[in-house]
Protein backbone atom coordinates (compact mmCIF):
# COMPACT_ATOMS: atom_id res chain seq x y z
CA UNK A 1 0.00 0.00 0.00
CA UNK A 2 1.44 3.51 -1.08
CA UNK A 3 1.12 6.80 0.49
CA UNK A 4 -1.58 7.66 -1.59
CA UNK A 5 -3.49 4.74 -0.93
CA UNK A 6 -3.02 5.50 3.25
CA UNK A 7 -3.79 9.07 2.90
CA UNK A 8 -6.99 8.15 1.09
CA UNK A 9 -8.06 5.72 3.58
CA UNK A 10 -6.83 7.91 6.20
CA UNK A 11 -9.89 10.87 4.80
CA UNK A 12 -12.08 8.52 4.65
CA UNK A 13 -11.70 7.09 8.38
CA UNK A 14 -12.14 11.14 9.30
CA UNK A 15 -15.07 11.55 6.97
CA UNK A 16 -16.23 8.34 9.01
CA UNK A 17 -15.81 9.73 12.30
CA UNK A 18 -17.04 13.67 11.65
CA UNK A 19 -19.19 15.48 10.13
CA UNK A 20 -17.59 17.80 6.87
CA UNK A 21 -18.74 20.94 9.25
CA UNK A 22 -16.98 19.62 12.42
CA UNK A 23 -13.79 18.28 10.28
CA UNK A 24 -13.82 22.87 8.95
CA UNK A 25 -13.76 23.72 11.89
CA UNK A 26 -11.50 21.53 13.35
CA UNK A 27 -9.22 22.46 10.79
CA UNK A 28 -9.39 25.83 11.36
CA UNK A 29 -8.75 25.81 14.86
CA UNK A 30 -5.94 23.58 14.26
CA UNK A 31 -4.15 26.24 11.83
CA UNK A 32 -5.00 28.98 14.63
CA UNK A 33 -2.90 26.68 17.23
CA UNK A 34 -0.25 26.15 14.80
CA UNK A 35 0.99 27.69 12.27
CA UNK A 36 3.42 25.50 10.15
CA UNK A 37 3.74 24.98 6.68
CA UNK A 38 2.48 21.30 7.04
CA UNK A 39 -0.09 22.20 9.12
CA UNK A 40 -3.01 20.65 7.08
CA UNK A 41 -0.95 17.22 6.70
CA UNK A 42 -0.58 17.55 10.57
CA UNK A 43 -4.55 17.86 10.43
CA UNK A 44 -4.73 14.65 9.29
CA UNK A 45 -2.39 12.84 10.99
CA UNK A 46 -2.94 14.02 14.54
CA UNK A 47 -7.07 13.60 13.70
CA UNK A 48 -6.35 9.74 12.77
CA UNK A 49 -3.85 9.45 15.67
CA UNK A 50 -6.63 10.24 18.09
CA UNK A 51 -9.96 9.23 16.49
CA UNK A 52 -8.91 5.47 15.96
CA UNK A 53 -7.71 5.70 19.99
CA UNK A 54 -10.69 7.63 21.57
CA UNK A 55 -10.23 5.13 24.96
CA UNK A 56 -7.09 6.08 26.01
CA UNK A 57 -6.68 9.88 24.78
CA UNK A 58 -6.64 11.18 28.54
CA UNK A 59 -3.74 7.95 28.91
CA UNK A 60 -0.25 9.57 29.69
CA UNK A 61 2.08 6.83 27.49
CA UNK A 62 -0.50 7.22 24.53
CA UNK A 63 -0.12 11.04 25.08
CA UNK A 64 3.85 10.71 25.12
CA UNK A 65 3.78 8.65 21.69
CA UNK A 66 1.88 11.21 19.98
CA UNK A 67 4.35 13.75 20.95
CA UNK A 68 7.32 11.93 20.01
CA UNK A 69 5.05 11.37 16.66
CA UNK A 70 4.55 15.23 16.19
CA UNK A 71 8.18 16.31 17.04
CA UNK A 72 9.58 13.03 14.92
CA UNK A 73 7.30 13.69 11.75
CA UNK A 74 6.95 17.78 11.94
CA UNK A 75 9.89 18.74 13.46
CA UNK A 76 7.75 20.41 16.60
CA UNK A 77 9.34 21.91 19.38
CA UNK A 78 8.70 19.65 22.57
CA UNK A 79 6.71 22.86 24.33
CA UNK A 80 4.57 23.25 21.10
CA UNK A 81 3.88 19.51 20.61
CA UNK A 82 2.72 19.06 23.84
CA UNK A 83 0.80 22.19 23.93
CA UNK A 84 -1.03 21.16 20.47
CA UNK A 85 -1.95 17.97 21.90
CA UNK A 86 -3.45 19.16 24.77
CA UNK A 87 -5.19 22.29 23.27
CA UNK A 88 -6.90 20.00 20.09
CA UNK A 89 -7.52 16.99 22.58
CA UNK A 90 -10.18 19.09 24.58
CA UNK A 91 -11.43 20.62 21.40
CA UNK A 92 -11.72 17.21 20.09
CA UNK A 93 -13.53 16.08 23.03
CA UNK A 94 -15.92 18.87 22.64
CA UNK A 95 -16.95 18.51 19.41
CA UNK A 96 -17.22 14.18 19.91
CA UNK A 97 -18.81 15.42 22.81
CA UNK A 98 -16.66 12.95 25.12
CA UNK A 99 -16.67 13.67 28.97
CA UNK A 100 -14.22 11.53 29.65
CA UNK A 101 -11.39 8.86 28.94
CA UNK A 102 -12.76 5.46 28.64
CA UNK A 103 -9.82 3.70 29.74
CA UNK A 104 -7.06 5.38 31.98
CA UNK A 105 -4.49 2.92 32.65
CA UNK A 106 -1.01 3.10 30.55
CA UNK A 107 -0.57 -0.57 30.86
CA UNK A 108 -3.81 -1.74 29.08
CA UNK A 109 -2.36 0.83 26.65
CA UNK A 110 0.77 -0.87 26.76
CA UNK A 111 -0.68 -4.23 26.25
CA UNK A 112 -2.80 -2.94 23.28
CA UNK A 113 0.13 -1.65 21.49
CA UNK A 114 1.88 -5.27 21.92
CA UNK A 115 -1.23 -7.34 20.83
CA UNK A 116 -1.45 -4.95 17.76
CA UNK A 117 1.95 -5.42 16.38
CA UNK A 118 1.61 -9.62 17.07
CA UNK A 119 -1.32 -10.11 15.39
CA UNK A 120 -0.91 -7.34 12.43
CA UNK A 121 -0.32 -8.73 8.52
CA UNK A 122 2.74 -6.36 7.94
CA UNK A 123 4.32 -3.30 9.09
CA UNK A 124 2.11 -1.36 6.26
CA UNK A 125 -1.45 -2.01 7.67
CA UNK A 126 0.02 -1.71 11.31
CA UNK A 127 1.18 1.57 10.16
CA UNK A 128 -2.08 2.53 8.73
CA UNK A 129 -4.15 0.37 12.05
CA UNK A 130 -2.41 2.51 14.68
CA UNK A 131 -1.31 5.58 12.83
CA UNK A 132 2.21 6.48 15.29
CA UNK A 133 4.56 6.21 11.58
CA UNK A 134 6.68 3.12 10.77
CA UNK A 135 9.57 4.33 13.13
CA UNK A 136 8.01 4.16 16.27
CA UNK A 137 6.59 0.77 15.07
CA UNK A 138 10.63 -0.86 14.15
CA UNK A 139 10.66 0.66 17.64
CA UNK A 140 8.48 -1.64 19.28
CA UNK A 141 9.42 -4.71 16.84
CA UNK A 142 13.09 -4.26 17.95
CA UNK A 143 11.70 -4.23 21.78
CA UNK A 144 9.69 -7.22 21.47
CA UNK A 145 12.60 -8.93 19.54
CA UNK A 146 14.79 -7.94 22.80
CA UNK A 147 12.36 -9.50 24.99
CA UNK A 148 11.71 -12.76 23.13
CA UNK A 149 15.62 -13.49 23.18
CA UNK A 150 16.15 -12.52 26.72
CA UNK A 151 18.27 -9.54 25.57
CA UNK A 152 18.22 -5.91 27.26
CA UNK A 153 15.46 -3.90 24.81
CA UNK A 154 16.97 -0.65 24.19
CA UNK A 155 14.61 2.34 25.53
CA UNK A 156 11.85 3.05 22.98
CA UNK A 157 9.46 5.28 25.38
CA UNK A 158 11.77 7.20 28.09
CA UNK A 159 10.24 6.87 31.49
CA UNK A 160 8.58 3.80 30.65
CA UNK A 161 10.92 1.25 29.62
CA UNK A 162 9.80 -0.80 33.74
CA UNK A 163 6.67 0.02 32.18
CA UNK A 164 6.58 -2.06 28.91
CA UNK A 165 9.40 -4.70 29.85
CA UNK A 166 6.66 -5.69 32.74
CA UNK A 167 3.88 -5.65 30.73
CA UNK A 168 5.51 -7.56 27.65
CA UNK A 169 6.83 -10.11 30.04
CA UNK A 170 2.58 -10.55 31.62
CA UNK A 171 1.38 -11.18 28.90
CA UNK A 172 4.14 -13.43 27.04
CA UNK A 173 3.60 -15.66 30.08
CA UNK A 174 -0.40 -15.80 30.01
CA UNK A 175 -0.05 -16.58 26.22
CA UNK A 176 2.46 -19.31 26.85
CA UNK A 177 -0.13 -20.88 29.17
CA UNK A 178 -3.27 -20.22 26.42
CA UNK A 179 -1.95 -18.89 23.00
CA UNK A 180 -6.12 -18.54 22.06
CA UNK A 181 -6.07 -15.88 24.34
CA UNK A 182 -4.22 -13.53 21.87
CA UNK A 183 -7.44 -13.27 19.59
CA UNK A 184 -10.03 -12.59 22.79
CA UNK A 185 -7.23 -9.38 23.66
CA UNK A 186 -7.37 -8.62 19.84
CA UNK A 187 -11.20 -8.91 19.90
CA UNK A 188 -11.67 -6.60 22.74
CA UNK A 189 -9.33 -4.23 21.01
CA UNK A 190 -10.98 -3.52 18.31
CA UNK A 191 -13.97 -3.29 20.61
CA UNK A 192 -11.82 -1.01 23.19
CA UNK A 193 -14.87 2.20 22.81
CA UNK A 194 -17.29 -0.62 24.91
CA UNK A 195 -14.89 -1.52 27.45
CA UNK A 196 -18.54 -3.67 29.34
CA UNK A 197 -17.74 -6.99 27.28
CA UNK A 198 -15.59 -8.84 30.06
CA UNK A 199 -13.64 -11.93 29.08
CA UNK A 200 -16.10 -14.20 29.27
CA UNK A 201 -18.75 -12.07 27.05
CA UNK A 202 -15.63 -11.98 25.01
CA UNK A 203 -15.49 -16.15 24.49
CA UNK A 204 -18.97 -16.08 23.92
CA UNK A 205 -19.11 -13.54 21.05
CA UNK A 206 -15.43 -15.42 19.57
CA UNK A 207 -17.87 -18.40 19.13
CA UNK A 208 -20.25 -16.43 17.63
CA UNK A 209 -17.39 -15.53 15.14
CA UNK A 210 -16.13 -19.17 14.98
CA UNK A 211 -19.98 -20.53 14.21
CA UNK A 212 -19.99 -17.61 11.05
CA UNK A 213 -16.63 -18.42 10.27
CA UNK A 214 -17.97 -22.24 9.71
CA UNK A 215 -21.52 -21.38 8.49
CA UNK A 216 -23.04 -17.54 7.77
CA UNK A 217 -25.82 -17.32 10.03
CA UNK A 218 -29.13 -16.13 11.03
CA UNK A 219 -29.43 -13.92 14.29
CA UNK A 220 -31.86 -16.17 15.62
CA UNK A 221 -29.38 -19.03 15.02
CA UNK A 222 -26.62 -17.54 16.67
CA UNK A 223 -28.29 -17.41 19.95
CA UNK A 224 -27.50 -20.62 20.80
CA UNK A 225 -23.95 -19.12 20.94
CA UNK A 226 -23.40 -16.29 22.97
CA UNK A 227 -24.24 -15.72 26.65
CA UNK A 228 -24.66 -12.14 26.02
CA UNK A 229 -27.47 -10.01 23.86
CA UNK A 230 -27.16 -11.68 20.48
CA UNK A 231 -28.74 -8.35 18.97
CA UNK A 232 -26.90 -5.67 20.10
CA UNK A 233 -23.39 -7.78 20.04
CA UNK A 234 -24.14 -8.15 16.03
CA UNK A 235 -25.10 -4.12 16.14
CA UNK A 236 -21.77 -3.86 17.61
CA UNK A 237 -19.61 -6.47 15.56
CA UNK A 238 -20.89 -4.76 12.38
CA UNK A 239 -20.06 -1.16 13.65
CA UNK A 240 -16.75 -2.41 14.17
CA UNK A 241 -16.76 -4.01 10.20
CA UNK A 242 -16.06 -7.62 12.17
CA UNK A 243 -19.43 -9.24 10.57
CA UNK A 244 -21.72 -7.58 7.44
CA UNK A 245 -25.50 -8.81 6.42
CA UNK A 246 -25.97 -10.26 3.16
CA UNK A 247 -29.59 -10.62 1.96
CA UNK A 248 -28.95 -13.28 -0.18
CA UNK A 249 -31.86 -15.43 1.87
CA UNK A 250 -35.04 -13.48 1.27
CA UNK A 251 -36.57 -14.58 4.49
CA UNK A 252 -33.85 -13.23 6.70
CA UNK A 253 -30.75 -11.60 7.02
CA UNK A 254 -27.75 -13.55 7.05
CA UNK A 255 -24.54 -12.24 8.58
CA UNK A 256 -20.92 -13.19 7.29
CA UNK A 257 -17.81 -12.64 8.78
CA UNK A 258 -15.41 -9.20 6.94
CA UNK A 259 -11.97 -9.54 6.18
CA UNK A 260 -11.01 -8.51 9.78
CA UNK A 261 -13.49 -11.16 11.15
CA UNK A 262 -11.39 -14.16 8.98
CA UNK A 263 -7.85 -12.75 10.39
CA UNK A 264 -9.34 -12.81 14.16
CA UNK A 265 -10.60 -16.58 13.51
CA UNK A 266 -7.38 -17.53 11.84
CA UNK A 267 -5.49 -16.19 14.72
CA UNK A 268 -7.06 -18.21 17.53
CA UNK A 269 -6.73 -21.58 14.61
CA UNK A 270 -3.23 -21.29 14.61
CA UNK A 271 -2.24 -20.39 18.50
CA UNK A 272 -4.51 -23.81 18.87
CA UNK A 273 -2.55 -25.36 16.38
CA UNK A 274 0.63 -24.03 18.17
CA UNK A 275 -0.53 -25.71 21.35
CA UNK A 276 -1.15 -28.54 20.17
CA UNK A 277 2.12 -29.31 18.40
CA UNK A 278 3.71 -27.97 21.82
CA UNK A 279 1.53 -30.62 23.76
CA UNK A 280 2.29 -33.06 21.10
CA UNK A 281 6.37 -33.06 21.02
CA UNK A 282 6.25 -32.67 25.33
CA UNK A 283 4.01 -35.91 25.55
CA UNK A 284 6.57 -37.59 22.66
CA UNK A 285 9.55 -36.51 24.91
CA UNK A 286 8.18 -37.98 28.07
CA UNK A 287 7.19 -41.43 26.62
CA UNK A 288 10.81 -41.45 24.90
CA UNK A 289 12.22 -40.48 28.14
CA UNK A 290 10.73 -43.20 30.28
CA UNK A 291 11.23 -46.25 27.80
Amino acid sequence: MNITAITSKKIEFLYQHLPKKTLIDLQIFLRELCKIPLVDYLFLDLNYCLLKHLPWLDVAIYRHIVVSFLIEYYQLENCLAEETLDCYIEQLKSAKKITGSMVVDDRDFVSYIFVMTLTSKNEQHLVLELGFGSVFLRRVRDFLQAVVHCRRPESFLCGFEALCYQSMVELAVELVQTPENLALYRLRYQLADHPWLSLGQLRSVFALLVRLADQPSSERQLGVFAEVNVTKIVTLLAEHDIIYRSDYRRCSVIWCLTALGRQLVEIANVKKVARRSRTARTRSTADCSSS
